[in-house]
């Protein structure tokens, strides 16, 4: 084992990642048009279906980037996407709960491979179940990554974080900001979150060093959004802006809460002898939950307040033309399908003139 096989690790669990997500979006796409804004009514069922989303993709990050093309595709309102956004964030914490439950204790590796086998046989035999053998080698691919991860960890990470004591304000702050760094560079809280795991299971870090970081990495991925939605127009920034409140909100009170927090994830894991990676799990859930219930009841104010720090200006007719929506087809046909009919009345007006 070494570096090339840490790196490997990360690499196969990117390509898993990928696979699933392409995969996800193209099958949710066929009807993406007819069922959401039926699904996205209500700020609970707006929610849920932002944690659902989050959950099938593993990654918060996809989710809020679909939403902001969403809301430029004109599927969404904004208040409607708000709540997506929200629930993006319980969603996000299936990913612990995964490899807390399956990834370390049993060898997952021979387990799964032979998934990727009968996946690629799937993706061979015909269209029709083409999609279902990608989702089994996306699945098999991470898992199998976690596994190398594993191994490779042992060997080759020599880092210690035993100076960072988790009970001083100085050593939390510079924990927090490792795990946002780890996501930015990264380019996922996922992959941070399962480094981290990788690291406790490990006994690199402790358990409360581990929570501090993957609070800093749920905040690195207000950044990530902000990167991908680079060119947007004012609804990418208006969600881009609604995804750091909420972000650091949730980075301010688990912080300012820690202790406490910590304490009764501890409380309830010991009632429940868990090991520490379901501990881990439970804190990376609860304060997750906790961003949804501070923020969901209060949804409508809080969009009132960013469409008034953003305020939309005269329409355009390119006002429904999002770059970022160029990645889900389905949605940048309406789009396209919208913008023609502005273009329709725009012109029928200029006529009517004369």
């Amino acid at each position: 084992m070494g570096v090339g096989t840490l790196v490997g690790g990360v690499g196969i669990f990117l390509l898993g990642m990928m696979l699933l997500t392409d995969t996800l979006k193209n099958m949710a796409g066929e009807r993406l048009r007819q069922r959401l804004n039926r699904l996205a009514e209500g700020p609970v069922s707006g929610a849920f279906l932002g944690a659902t989303m989050t959950a099938l993709f593993q990654s918060s990050t996809v989710t809020t980037l679909m939403t902001i093309s969403f809301v430029s595709a004109g599927l969404l309102t904004f208040t409607q996407a708000l709540t997506l956004v929200i629930g993006a964030n319980a969603g996000s914490a299936t990913t612990g709960w995964i490899v807390a439950l399956l990834g370390y204790n049993v060898d997952i590796r021979e387990l799964l491979l032979p998934l990727i086998g009968v996946g690629m046989a799937l993706r061979l035999i015909g269209r029709r179940v083409k999609r279902i053998g990608m989702l089994m080698v996306g699945l098999g691919l991470i898992f199998v990554g976690i596994g190398t991860l594993q191994e490779a960890m042992r060997d080759v990470v020599t880092f210690s974080f035993a100076g960072w004591e988790a009970d001083t304000p100085l050593h939390q702050l510079a924990l927090l900001g490792t795990g946002l760094l780890m996501t930015v560079l990264l380019q996922s809280s996922s992959i941070g979150l399962v480094l981290t795991m990788t690291a406790l299971a490990t006994d690199t870090v402790t358990l409360a060093q581990a929570c501090l970081l993957v609070l800093g990495q749920s905040a690195g991925t207000s950044l990530v959004v902000a990167i991908g939605s680079i060119g947007g127009w004012k609804s990418a920034r208006r969600i881009v802006l609604a995804h750091m409140l909420v972000h650091g909100s949730i980075l301010l009170i688990g912080w300012l809460t820690f202790p406490l927090l910590f304490g009764i994830v501890n409380g309830v894991a010991d009632r429940l002898n868990w090991n520490e990676l379901l501990r881990l799990a439970l804190f990376h859930t609860s304060f997750h939950l906790l961003g949804v219930f501070t923020f969901l009841p209060f949804h409508e104010a809080f969009s009132r307040q960013l469409l008034k720090w953003i305020p939309s200006r005269a329409e355009k007719l390119t006002r429904f033309l999002d770059p970022n929506m160029a990645r889900i087809p389905t949605v940048a046909l309406e789009a396209a399908r919208r913008s023609l009919i502005e273009i329709e009345r725009y012109l029928a007006k200029r006529r009517s003139c004369y």
